[in-house]
């Protein structure tokens, strides 16, 4: 089982202050910190894909290439996590192909003013099946949405 962080550096000691807790339920869990910098991403996130369905937790820029990837490779990630997601959304060329599989974004209200959650989740369902959004009050509790994961 893996799971794939893909992002700037912004999230990554709250990912890592709960991978401690994730290894003492799932010790068999292989844990990845891409950037989305380099030709080879994509490559990778289909070699690994090739091996088992990862969890994915797509961190602001990161969420873009992860939206992307799993658009057009539909049913190779288990789950996808969003955190402060920078979709560019309108940006023609960037926008998914059509509606797919991302269960859960995560929002930190202090960052936004407008749209609020109603207009959050409006948009979420014009781009995504199934899905969720969570809107946390601080920065610091992004940590605890590694749970939103709900590994198996």
């Amino acid at each position: 089982m893996s799971i794939v962080f893909v992002g700037d550096e912004h999230h990554r000691y709250f990912q890592e202050q709960q991978l401690a807790t994730l290894k003492e339920r799932k010790p068999d869990i292989e844990v990845y910190f891409w950037s989305t910098q380099g030709l080879d991403f994509f490559s990778k996130l289909d070699q690994l894909a090739e091996k088992e369905k990862p969890y994915f937790i797509g961190s602001r820029h990161g969420a873009i290439p992860v939206v992307h990837w799993t658009a057009r490779n539909p049913g190779k990630a288990r789950r996808l996590v969003l955190l402060h997601p920078s979709l560019h959304l309108g940006v023609a060329g960037l926008e998914p192909p059509e509606p797919h599989f991302v269960p859960t974004m995560v929002v930190c209200q202090s960052k936004i003013t407008s749209p609020g959650y109603e207009e959050i989740s409006a948009l979420a369902g014009k781009m995504f099946h199934d899905y969720s959004v969570h809107l946390t009050p601080e920065p610091s509790e992004l940590k605890s949405t590694l749970s939103l994961l709900a590994l198996d």
